[in-house]
C-alpha cells in the first residue's frame, strides 16, 4: 500500500492498528556453496510469489488488497554440515497489485494512487538447516525494505519463518566422476492442489458481507387536464441494497484445464471454464496459474443474484474442478459464503438520493385554470434546478416535437443554466404531456 501522507487515511484518524497477510511462492534456487572458499559461496533465488493481505486500522478502517511480484536475492552463503547462513540485498518487480480502502461502515474510499512504488529493494538474511534424511529446509529471515524505510521507519522491518521444500532439481552431472552438486532431472508432472476462495472487497481474510442500502425518495408533481384542478401530489421510497466488491481467486497447477462453478443449492449461477493445458516444455515451468474472477463484470452472475431472495440467507458455493491433461483424472477445491437476509445483515451505509418528478400536460393552454397549474410547478423545477445533478426530459415517442414546442420553451426557460445539460428523449410510454425528473 502507498504509504506517503495524505494517500491512504485522509481523514486523520488514528492510524495505528494491526495487519496480516498470507503470501504462495514458487521459485528457482541457484547455489554454488564453495565458490570463494569450502565453506563460502553464493547462493541465487528468483521467486514468483502471490501475497493476499490486509490492514486493519482501530478505528475500523481496513485496507486492503493483493500482489503479485517477482523478487530477485543474489546472496553471500556460508554453511556448515547441515546449517546455512545468507545474506545480501534483494529487489522485488511487481506484476500487478491493488489496494483498497474501506470505512468501517462498507462504504469503498479507494484512492487512485493506493499502491506503493512497483519496485522495491532492500537487504535481508536468513539462517536455516536442512533436516536428516528429508529436503525440508526450515528457516529463519529477516528483511529491511529500504524503499519503504522513509515513511515506515521501523516497520520497513518483516520478520518471518519460512519451509521450503524442492519440487524439482536440475543441473549438470561432474565430469571428473565425482557425485554431482545438483541431480539432473527432468521436471516432474508434480500436481498442485487446486485452491478457491471467495475475495470480499478483495480480500480472502475478511468473510463479512457488508450490504450497502441506497433509499431513492420520490416526490412527483402530475398536472390533471381537468378544469381549474390543483396538480396531485404523490410521494414514496423505492430501497435497494448493494453487494460489497465480489471475485473468486483461483489456484491450480499448471498443466490442467479448470472449471470453476458459481452455485447455491442446484441452481448454477455461473460457470467458467479456464484452459490452461499444455505440452511446451518451458511452459510446464510454471508450475501454477493464478485467476481472479470478478464476479460484478459477469451478466450471468448479475442476472441470477438478481432473482434470490434477499430476506433469506444465501449460501453461494464455488467448485472448481480440475482435470489433468496427462491422465484426465479430477481434483476439486470447494468455497463458500453466506450472504445474510437483509434483516441481520451488516449494512455498511445507507445512501439518501432524491428524485423530483413533474408530469407537464401539453394541453395546458387549453384547460381553465391549465396556466396557473403549469406556472406553480415552473417555479418549483426553477427552485430546485440548481441543486440538480442529473435533469431528463421524457416526452412521447408518437407525437411531433412540434406539439410540445410552447411547453418545451417555458420548460428551457425555467430550467436556466441547467438546460445545457439537461438530457431530451423520448418515451413510448410517456402520453399527453413531458416527465420532467430532476435528481439530487
Amino acid at each position: 500500500m502507498n504509504r506517503d501522507p495524505g494517500v491512504l487515511n485522509r481523514f486523520g484518524i488514528s492510524g495505528t492498528g494491526t495487519s496480516h497477510a498470507l503470501s504462495y511462492g514458487v521459485g528457482e534456487e541457484w547455489a554454488s556453496p564453495s565458490l570463494f572458499s569450502n565453506d563460502l559461496g553464493l547462493l541465487v533465488r528468483l521467486e514468483g510469489i502471490y501475497t493476499s493481505g490486509a490492514f486493519d486500522l482501530d478505528s475500523g478502517y481496513t485496507v486492503s488488497g493483493i500482489e503479485r511480484k517477482i523478487v530477485l536475492e543474489p546472496r553471500v552463503l556460508w554453511s556448515s554440515n547441515r546449517l546455512f547462513v545468507s545474506g545480501g540485498p534483494w529487489a522485488a518487480f511487481r506484476i500487478t497489485a491493488n489496494a483498497s480502502e474501506n470505512t468501517s461502515s462498507g462504504l469503498d474510499i479507494t484512492p487512485p494512487n493506493s499502491t506503493s512504488s512497483s519496485n522495491h529493494f532492500g537487504v535481508g538474511a536468513s539462517i536455516g538447516w536442512a533436516l536428516l534424511n528429508t529436503p525440508i529446509r526450515p528457516e529463519l529471515s529477516a528483511r529491511l525494505d529500504l524503499t519503504e524505510l522513509g515513511n515506515a521507519g521501523v516497520n520497513a522491518w518483516s520478520f518471518g519463518a519460512m519451509v521450503s521444500f524442492p519440487l524439482f532439481t536440475y543441473g549438470t552431472n561432474s565430469s571428473d566422476g565425482a557425485e554431482p552438486e545438483f541431480t539432473t532431472s527432468e521436471v516432474r508432472n508434480t500436481i498442485v492442489p487446486p485452491r478457491v476462495r471467495f475475495l470480499v472487497n478483495r480480500s480472502e481474510l475478511n468473510r463479512n458481507v457488508p450490504l450497502e442500502r441506497d433509499e431513492l425518495r420520490v416526490k412527483e408533481y402530475r398536472m390533471v387536464d381537468s378544469a381549474n384542478k390543483a396538480p396531485i401530489v404523490n410521494q414514496w421510497v423505492v430501497q435497494s441494497y448493494h453487494l460489497p466488491h465480489l471475485a473468486v481467486s483461483c489456484e491450480f497447477d499448471r498443466d490442467v484445464r479448470a472449471e470453476l462453478t458459481i452455485a447455491k443449492d442446484s441452481q448454477v449461477m455461473d460457470r467458467v471454464t479456464i484452459d490452461r493445458g499444455t505440452t511446451d516444455r518451458e511452459a510446464k515451468k510454471r508450475l501454477t496459474v493464478d485467476t481472479v474472477i470478478e464476479m460484478q463484470d459477469r451478466i450471468s452472475w448479475q442476472d441470477a443474484f438478481s432473482r434470490l431472495d434477499i430476506d433469506k440467507s444465501n449460501e453461494i458455493r464455488a467448485t472448481l474442478a480440475v482435470i489433468s491433461t496427462v491422465d484426465s483424472s479430477v481434483t476439486y477445491a470447494r468455497d463458500s459464503l453466506i450472504l445474510p437476509p437483509v434483516s441481520a445483515a451488516n449494512i455498511g451505509q445507507t445512501i439518501v438520493r432524491k428524485q423530483y418528478r413533474f408530469f407537464l400536460s401539453q394541453n395546458f393552454s387549453s384547460i381553465e385554470g391549465g396556466e396557473e397549474a403549469l406556472r406553480l410547478l415552473l417555479e418549483r423545477i426553477r427552485e430546485l434546478a440548481d441543486t440538480a445533478h442529473h435533469i431528463s426530459v421524457l416526452y412521447p415517442a408518437t407525437i411531433s416535437e412540434s406539439n410540445f414546442s410552447a411547453l418545451t420553451a417555458r420548460l428551457k426557460t425555467a430550467l436556466g443554466r441547467q438546460n445545457s445539460s439537461a438530457l431530451y428523449r423520448k418515451e413510448d410510454n410517456i402520453l399527453n404531456g413531458m416527465l420532467v425528473v430532476l435528481e439530487l
